[in-house]
């Protein structure tokens, strides 16, 4: 991290893919050393927060690293190493999902809360953390696994191009 932020030279596109990658990771980790700070339950509540986001984050990161890969290992388009501002935003807004639904139904009294399960906070009861984040997280496990066969097949058909090496 402060290689890219000293280096000039490596703030590339897929550089920024990958930071982002990189700090979704650290925030589910800072989410899993609050589970040993739960003194009451605001603790539960941020660390159910911060948890619900960054498992989102963190593998629609790796999704759409997967994707971008392999249509840049097809076909390079240039115009795709422009559109990180864009990615940034969709993550954010697809992510934060699961996390303000428990937000919002607390703050109204709703029955979605953020509780105990297995010594990890997260969404409750469990009906909604699957909907609300299981199914997404499987959903773009295989949507990653596609784009990683794809790559593979690509790859094996007509090898790496030079235009195509970034």
């Amino acid at each position: 991290i402060y290689s890219y932020f000293s280096i000039p030279n490596l703030k590339t596109f897929p550089m920024k893919l990958v930071i982002s990658l990189i700090f979704a990771d650290m925030g589910y980790s800072f989410a899993n050393l609050l589970s040993y700070f739960r003194s009451n339950k605001y603790a539960c509540f941020m660390e159910g927060l911060i948890r619900e986001f960054m498992i989102i984050s963190t593998i629609l990161w790796v999704a759409t690293i997967l994707g971008i890969s392999y249509i840049q290992i097809r076909k390079y388009r240039y115009y795709l190493t422009r559109i990180y501002p864009q990615l940034l935003i969709v993550n954010i807004i697809i992510s934060s999902m699961p996390s303000a639904a428990g937000a919002i139904s607390i703050a109204t009294g709703g029955s979605l809360y953020f509780g105990d399960e297995l010594g990890f906070c997260s969404l409750m009861p469990d009906i909604y953390s699957v909907v609300l984040v299981a199914v997404p997280i499987w959903i773009l496990i295989f949507v990653a696994c596609y784009f990683v066969i794809g790559i593979r097949k690509t790859i094996q058909e007509y090898g790496l191009r030079d235009e195509n090496r970034e």
